[in-house]
C-alpha cells in the first residue's frame, strides 16, 4: 500500500463513518454521487433534519475526506477534542485520522461540500501532486479556514461546476475526464489558498514533510504501546534528535508532545464514552500505574481523570 492509502485509524473503538452511509442518511439535501465521490448542498433547520446526526453527535472518524463550505449559519464542532465554531464564509477541511464530533448547528445552516475516498483518488490515477496535497492535510493545514469573499465565491463556483460535470458524467463522451479535471482543479485551488492557513512558514520542506508524515502515521498506530522516540527514530532511520527537531519545525510541537496529545485524546475518549474504571484505562493504555496515569492526565488537561469524568457526566445530564 502506498503512503496515501496507508493512513491509519488510531483506535478501532472509535466508530468510523462510511462514505456510502454518509451519502444516504441525509433527508434534506441535493446530492449527486458516483462511487467514492459526492458533491452535496444542504439547508438544515435543526438536528432532526438528518438521520445521520446521532452518529455525528458522538466522536467518530470517517473513511473519506470532506471539504465543506458554510454558506449561511454556523456549526459547532470538535476536531481532536478542540471546540470550534465554523461560520458562514468558512471552509471546513475534514481528514480521515482526526476524531470529529458535531455538537450543534444553527437553524439556518446552509452548506455545499465535497466528500471523497482514498479509493477514488487512487482509482483516477492522476498526478502525483494530488497525492502530495492530500497526504499533507493531516498536519500541514488547519481544519477551518476563514475565506475572503473572493475565495468563497471561487470555491462555490468550483463546486457548482463539479456538480454539473458529475450529473453529465454518463452522458458525455469525455464525462469522466471532465469530472476528474474539475476535481483536480478544486484541489489545486485548495492547496493554493491553503498556503495562508499553513501551520509552518516554510512551504517547501520536501523530505522533512515526508518524515513528519511517516512519524504521524507511526504515532497514530503505536502511541499507546511505544512512547520512546527511539522506536520511531529506528523505524524512520533518523536520530531521535533530528526527528524531534523536524517534527517541532513542521507541527510546532515536539515529537514527545505529539505522542502525549494522542494519549490524552484517547484517554478523554475512554473517559467520555465508556464506563471502564480509571485503573483499567491506565492499564489498557500502558501507563505504569493509575497514579501515573492520573498525574499525566492532570498535567495535560488540568483535571484528574475522575474530576474530568464527573464533569462530563454532569454536562451530559444537563442536556438530557
Amino acid at each position: 500500500m502506498d503512503a496515501f492509502g496507508a493512513i491509519i485509524m488510531n483506535n478501532k473503538a472509535i466508530p468510523t463513518l462510511k462514505h456510502a452511509s454518509f451519502n444516504s442518511d441525509f433527508k434534506h439535501r441535493k446530492e449527486v454521487s458516483i462511487k467514492g465521490l459526492s458533491i452535496f448542498r444542504a439547508s438544515l433547520k435543526s438536528t432532526e433534519d438528518t438521520d445521520i446526526y446521532p452518529r455525528l453527535a458522538k466522536n467518530f472518524r470517517s473513511d473519506f475526506f470532506s471539504i465543506i463550505l458554510i454558506l449561511e449559519g454556523y456549526m459547532d464542532i470538535k476536531i481532536n477534542f478542540e471546540d470550534m465554531r465554523v461560520t458562514n464564509g468558512s471552509l471546513l477541511i475534514s481528514d480521515l485520522t482526526s476524531v470529529k464530533q458535531v455538537a450543534k448547528f444553527s437553524d439556518n445552516l446552509s452548506i455545499v461540500g465535497l466528500s471523497f475516498t482514498t479509493d477514488f483518488v487512487q482509482h483516477i490515477r492522476y498526478s502525483e501532486k494530488i497525492f502530495r496535497v492530500m497526504e499533507l492535510f493531516g498536519y500541514k493545514f488547519h481544519h477551518v479556514w476563514r475565506l475572503t469573499k473572493k475565495e468563497e465565491m471561487m470555491f462555490n463556483s468550483l463546486l457548482e461546476g463539479l456538480e454539473q460535470r458529475q450529473l453529465k458524467v454518463n452522458g458525455h463522451s469525455f464525462g469522466m475526464d471532465l469530472l476528474i479535471n474539475g476535481f483536480t482543479d478544486l484541489l489545486y485551488e485548495l492547496a493554493e489558498v491553503g498556503n495562508k492557513h499553513h501551520r509552518s512558514s516554510d512551504t517547501n520542506l520536501g523530505r522533512k514533510d515526508e518524515l513528519v508524515h511517516g512519524f504521524l502515521q507511526l504515532a497514530t498506530r503505536h502511541h499507546m504501546a511505544e512512547r520512546h522516540l527511539s522506536f520511531y527514530g529506528d523505524k524512520l532511520h533518523v536520530s531521535t534528535k533530528y526527528l524531534s527537531e523536524t517534527v517541532k519545525e513542521i507541527t510546532q510541537k515536539t515529537a514527545g508532545e505529539v505522542l502525549d496529545t494522542l494519549d490524552f485524546m484517547e484517554a478523554k475518549r475512554l473517559l467520555d464514552e465508556t464506563e471502564i474504571d480509571i485503573g483499567t484505562i491506565a492499564f489498557e493504555m500502558n501507563f505504569g500505574s493509575p497514579a501515573f496515569f492520573s498525574k499525566f492526565f492532570k498535567r495535560m488537561g488540568g483535571l484528574s481523570p475522575r474530576d474530568y469524568r464527573n464533569r462530563y457526566e454532569n454536562k451530559q445530564a444537563h442536556f438530557t
